[in-house]
């Protein structure tokens, strides 16, 4: 028993903590011979060290110069340090985090909740309210007065979360007070790791308290005032939790929530864990309760999957916050320079030319309610997003002309790399009013460092507290530095803002990730008109509209502006149709886009290119997903899932095995995809789907020729999710499977190997085959459905010969569809072959042999041959009489076509009986 407590209290042969912790002060966590006990657990034990409980810092470097905190609160039976500690001893908080935000004074909160042996009880509101209470006297401990202002995140484990909630609850109530003041004015962000935000019952707080408790140890003692209250009515849990709801507008909030089992339960599962509110940003971890807030090193997948959010998170409000003056009275000076002092005359240098944009008015509101408000202490900052070629740069630039007297300087920087960027701030050094950079600095920009100290003093200009009124514009910044891109060109461009809490900022990126300030995605353009606009102004032939074929030109680009300013570019110097234009579009993808003049208002310059960057990117960092983007030109680009792709054959390659191993991974991929801007989330369907254009480059781009080896994987993919047996919902999923069966048949007719060479047929799934067929057949679409059944038929008669199982089904469902089609000579010729062959492999009171006699027997019933589709229906009878009874449906069934049959005749004794 003793080495089963040991296990989960995680007792370790040698105590490394103790080791790296000795010289430590205030941070030292208690011995280990209290914590990691070598003996059995007994019934009575002194009461923990007090010093456990308290604010402990764990930055090693002091706190004078820190600009934030951060403060992690412990959930139930939890531990100050150990809490956040891996099994190996590594404590990320103080190991990890503490250099990767060495500018955040990081701080641990330590309550009576471990209380197996302990003697004092505390309620909810006392923990929260020594919470504020030594928060606030290190904050107020600070020499520098300032530190009031300082920015605090709270980083909360399980029941540490309601203590924090709780806490904020009561600094409103007691707001009166300038110290709880401080605190509720400056909390910012708060990170939830396995927080219980609401509960479907009293019991399921229960169940909560028990999983929660036997998560952190194996213990024989609980605090049965804290248990009470999350057991009774759940009253107390529900009231803190409406009461907080109602407070969290303004907070960045960070939901991580478990997705393991501990114990045999999800202690703290997705539902419980979301708070709902808009704000909020979810986290799915694959760990349990206990190690979500563990993590091995700063290198490892849990530190990424949390940890480096939580830096992130920190990095986002000390930025937001930079330098905004705190409400202490005698920090304000009063502005004296005038703002025509830094005033710059209107010119966007290298930014791209444009002369034909349009629509977007929904885009350019968002964007003038954000960065035309009124001019005040606080930076705004709007994140412009979207597929490549869709119209960031276009839309960035339009604002900027529209609004250019809003703003006493508008500045445009090229941000693809952080190298054009020092170039684009050297550019702009020497707009600026003189003297706004010293000369000195001017001159001395041969070196990295020299451009470096040029791009620091304009950013001090720009921080200046009379130089409030500018605009920055940083293009292009499609490699940001966040947790999930490990590319080591990625750059953090809050690096590169001032640090101000006033100006304007407008980043376009590709980037969904890429989360600051008020993120606008760019869509498609929907309306049929500004496509044409574009089109006409481009091209230059107002008559352009006039031509036959110019909506099928406009549906096939599909509000993609790039796409459609090439379109005109090239019809403005090329003497063709189009028509001509658009048939060369469909046949000769790639060759028409690489012979159309480059456009000087793409940073890409050309549509076949525009996204290779986007490729070159994910290929570096996860080649599994770059194959998936190359697979997606083999099925339709509108919607793709997971149960479609989740096919699990001997000829499945591994890639996509990985890939389809869970829903999980599945969708972290397409995530990847969607962080690219390469598609799209379909939340009515759950799919993912694809901008038909990009879609038409990862077929001539990515996949220079249509392989054998990929038209057999989608043609299986799609074949065997076709639904065998009608079951409720079928009608939708064969709704969706419908555009990819017509992908499939369209790569089968430009390969024509069926006809050009039949032995490679075998190569292809004919089960798949077969089920496109009966798919086709369910939706009315007989043609279809019979060249599928063809093609199945002529495989499998090669390959297991005519009176194979699966040749006769083949044939049986060949003559059902002859008949649906009106084809009925050629139906029965189908069913008397089906009907011999059953007979012959099975015997005459076969199932199959039963149906098909029934299907003969209603065939010639539609052709008039009465005499004998009465001796079917009787053969048919008796079979499934003997077979099944005589109640079973199918006999009935008979029964009824009999009947039917005798009633046409005349036999009306016959039909009667």
């Amino acid at each position: 028993m003793s080495k089963l407590v040991d296990r989960f209290r995680g007792r370790r042969s040698k105590d490394n903590r103790a080791n790296a912790s000795s010289t430590q002060v205030e941070t030292s966590p208690p011995d280990s011979a209290e914590i990691r006990s070598t003996t059995p657990v007994q019934t009575t034990k002194p009461p923990v060290s007090r010093e456990h409980i308290g604010l402990f810092e764990l930055s090693k470097d002091g706190s004078e110069g820190k600009t934030v905190d951060v403060v992690a609160v412990h959930g139930l039976q939890g531990h100050p340090y150990k809490t956040w500690e891996h099994e190996n001893g590594h404590i990320w908080l103080q190991d990890s985090l503490t250099k990767d935000i060495s500018f955040a004074r990081i701080m641990t909160f330590g309550y009576e909740s471990t209380v197996a042996f302990s003697k004092s009880v505390a309620r909810i509101d006392d923990k929260a309210l020594d919470l504020l209470n030594r928060l606030s006297s290190k904050r107020l401990a600070l020499k520098d007065c300032s530190s009031r202002g300082r920015p605090i995140i709270f980083i909360c484990h399980s029941l540490g979360g309601i203590v924090v909630k709780k806490a904020l609850i009561l600094a409103h109530e007691r707001s009166s007070d300038p110290f709880f003041k401080d605190i509720l004015d400056n909390t910012k962000a708060i990170a939830f790791l396995g927080v219980p935000h609401k509960g479907s019952d009293s019991a399921w707080w229960a169940n909560f308290a028990a999983s929660a408790l036997k998560a952190a140890s194996i213990g024989t003692s609980t605090n049965t005032a804290l248990v009470a209250d999350l057991r009774k009515d759940c009253s107390t849990l529900t009231n803190i939790s409406k009461q907080f709801v109602d407070r969290t507008t303004g907070l960045k909030l960070y939901t991580f929530f478990e997705r393991q089992k501990l114990f045999g339960v999800v202690v703290v599962d997705e539902s419980s864990a979301q708070i709902g509110v808009p704000n909020e940003k979810l986290f799915p971890v694959e760990a349990d309760h206990r190690t979500i807030c563990h993590c091995p090193s700063a290198d490892s997948q849990e530190y990424q999957a949390t940890g480096a959010w939580i830096a992130d998170l920190t990095r986002s409000v000390v930025e937001e916050t930079a330098d905004i003056v705190p409400d202490v009275p005698g920090n304000m000076e009063p502005l004296q320079q005038s703002v025509d002092e830094f005033r710059v005359p209107f010119y966007l240098s290298n930014a791209p030319e444009i002369d034909y944009f349009t629509g977007r008015e929904s885009i350019m509101t968002s964007m003038e309610q954000t960065l035309l408000s009124v001019f005040k202490a606080q930076r705004k900052i709007v994140v412009l997003h979207g597929l490549g070629g869709i119209g960031k740069t276009q839309s960035a630039i339009h604002f900027a002309r529209q609004h250019q007297q809003d703003f006493t300087a508008v500045l445009w920087l090229n941000a693809k790399d952080e190298d054009s960027l020092r170039q684009s701030f050297q550019e702009i050094a020497t707009r600026l009013p003189k003297g706004a950079v010293p000369q000195t600095i001017l001159e001395d920009t041969h070196s990295t460092a020299g451009l470096q100290r040029l791009v620091e003093a304009v950013k001090q200009w720009l921080a200046q507290p009379a130089n409030q009124q500018w605009l920055l514009i940083f293009d292009n910044h499609d490699n940001p530095k966040i947790p999930l891109n490990k590319d080591k060109l990625a750059y953090d461009i809050r690096m590169y803002l001032p640090k101000a809490s006033h100006g304007s900022v407008i980043i376009t990126t590709r980037s969904a990730s890429f989360k600051i300030g008020t993120m606008l995605e760019i869509t498609k353009l929907l309306d049929n008109q500004d496509s044409l606009h574009i089109l006409l102004r481009t091209s230059g032939r107002n008559d352009l509209g006039e031509e036959p074929d110019i909506q099928k030109l406009v549906k096939e680009l599909d509000g993609l502006p790039l796409a459609l300013a090439t379109a005109g570019t090239y019809l403005s110097l090329e003497s063709v149709s189009v028509t001509e234009y658009f048939e060369h579009y469909r046949q000769s993808w790639l060759d028409l886009q690489q012979t159309s003049p480059e456009l000087l208002s793409y940073e890409d310059r050309t549509l076949y290119s525009t996204w290779n960057l986007s490729y070159n990117h994910i290929r570096q960092q996860d080649e599994d997903v770059a194959n998936l983007l190359q697979l997606w030109a083999y099925f339709d680009n509108q919607d793709l899932w997971y149960e479609l792709l989740a096919l699990k054959t001997n000829d499945t390659p591994s890639w996509l095995l990985r890939i389809t191993r869970s829903k999980v991974a599945f969708n972290a991929a397409m995530r990847k995809l969607c962080d690219h801007a390469l598609i799209h989330s379909r939340m009515t369907s759950g799919g993912y789907g694809m901008h038909h254009c990009v879609h038409t480059w990862t077929a001539h781009v990515l996949n220079d020729r249509m392989e054998d080896s990929k038209i057999n994987l989608a043609l299986n993919c799609v074949g065997y999710t076709v639904p065998v047996t009608p079951e409720a919902g079928d009608s939708v999923l064969r709704q969706r499977l419908l555009p990819h069966a017509n992908r499939c048949m369209h790569l089968l007719s430009i390969k024509s190997q069926f006809e050009a060479a039949p032995s490679i047929m075998i190569s292809y799934d004919l089960g798949a085959f077969h089920n496109l067929g009966a798919l086709y057949s369910d939706q009315g679409k007989l043609a279809e459905a019979e060249e599928m059944y063809v093609r199945a038929l002529k495989g499998y008669e090669k390959a297991w010969g005519p009176n194979h199982a699966s040749t006769l089904d083949t044939v049986n469902n060949l003559g059902n569809l002859y008949k649906n089609q009106g084809k009925l000579a050629e139906a029965e010729e189908m069913y008397v072959r089906a009907l011999k062959g059953y007979e012959k492999a099975w015997g005459p009171d076969h199932t199959s042999t039963l149906d098909t006699f029934n299907n003969l027997g209603a065939l010639y019933s539609d052709q008039g041959k009465l005499v004998e589709a009465e001796e079917m229906y009787v053969r048919a009878l008796k079979g499934k009489e003997k077979a099944w009874g005589p109640d079973h449906t199918s006999t009935l069934d008979t029964f009824n076509n009999l009947g039917a049959l005798y009633s046409d005749q005349g036999k009306l004794v016959e039909a009667e009986e």
